[in-house]
C-alpha cells in the first residue's frame, strides 16, 4: 500500500505534468491561433492590394442562333460582340458558297456588283450553276460603322484571302471588296488570323536623261597662206 509520502509525491508529479501539458497544450494552441490570425491578415492585405477586373459579360446568343449554310466555317473566337453583325457575315458568306448570285447583289455596293456582273458574263464565276466547297470567317474585327471581314475561300486549287468592309444597322448590310495583297494557302485554316494588308503600288521609275555624247575632237585648221606649224610650203 503507498504511504502518505508516496502518494503526495506521485500526485504533486501528475499535478505537475498535467499542469505542463495543459500549459503547452495552451500555448501551442495560442501559437496556432496567432498564426493562423497572421496567414489571414497577410490574405487580406493581398487580396485588399488586388485590383477589382470585373469579369466580362458573356453574349446572352451563341453559333447555333445564327442560320448559315452547313458550308460555312464560322469559329466561334470569332464570335462579334454584335449578333447582328454575326448573322450579316453569316449571310454574306452563305450566299458567297452557294453561289445565290441575286442574295450576293442585295449585300454589294454598287462598284462589287457591278463587278458581279462582269464575271457572270465573262464566265469566270458560274453563279448559281456552281457553288464552292467552302468558306471560312479567317478575320473579322469590330469597328465603330461596321466591321471588316477576311473570307476564305476554298476552291479546287486551295484556299486563297477575300478582304470585306461591311457598314449598315440592324438587318441593313452593305459590302464591299478591300484589295489586299495576295494571300494563299493549301487550307482554308492556314489563313486564320491573317493580316489584312494593303497591296503595295508600284512605284515610278523615272528614267534618267541621257548626257549628250561627247563631241569629236575637230583637227587643228592649218593657217591660211602656210604648213602647219608655220612651215612654207615648197612650191616645188
Amino acid at each position: 500500500m503507498m504511504n502518505q509520502t508516496e502518494w503526495m509525491n506521485s500526485g504533486s508529479i501528475r499535478g505537475i505534468a498535467t499542469f505542463v501539458l495543459g500549459g503547452v497544450c495552451l500555448f501551442a494552441f495560442a501559437c496556432s491561433d496567432s498564426s493562423d490570425q497572421a496567414g489571414n491578415t497577410q490574405s487580406s492585405a493581398a487580396t485588399a492590394r488586388q485590383p477589382y477586373q470585373p469579369q466580362p459579360i458573356a453574349p446572352q446568343w451563341s453559333l447555333a442562333d445564327i442560320t448559315m449554310d452547313q458550308r460555312v466555317q464560322f469559329p466561334e473566337e470569332r464570335l462579334p460582340a454584335s449578333r447582328d453583325v454575326a448573322q450579316a457575315v453569316a449571310d454574306f458568306a452563305s450566299a458567297l458558297v452557294a453561289g445565290q448570285t441575286d442574295r450576293l447583289r442585295a449585300m454589294l455596293t454598287g462598284r462589287d456588283q457591278a463587278l458581279v456582273e462582269t464575271l457572270l458574263k465573262e464566265g469566270a464565276w458560274a453563279g448559281d450553276a456552281k457553288g464552292l466547297p467552302a468558306v471560312r470567317v479567317s478575320v473579322l474585327e469590330e469597328t465603330g460603322e461596321g466591321f471588316r471581314l477576311g473570307l476564305s475561300i476554298q476552291d479546287d486549287l486551295g484556299a486563297y484571302l477575300t478582304a470585306w468592309e461591311g457598314t449598315g444597322t440592324g438587318g441593313a448590310w452593305v459590302l464591299s471588296g478591300i484589295a489586299i495583297e495576295p494571300v494563299l494557302a493549301e487550307r482554308l485554316t492556314d489563313l486564320d488570323g491573317s493580316g489584312l494588308i494593303a497591296p503595295q503600288l508600284p512605284q515610278t521609275v523615272t528614267a534618267a536623261a541621257e548626257a549628250p555624247a561627247p563631241e569629236k575632237d575637230q583637227p587643228a585648221s592649218a593657217p591660211s597662206g602656210g604648213a602647219p606649224g608655220g612651215l612654207q610650203e615648197d612650191p616645188f
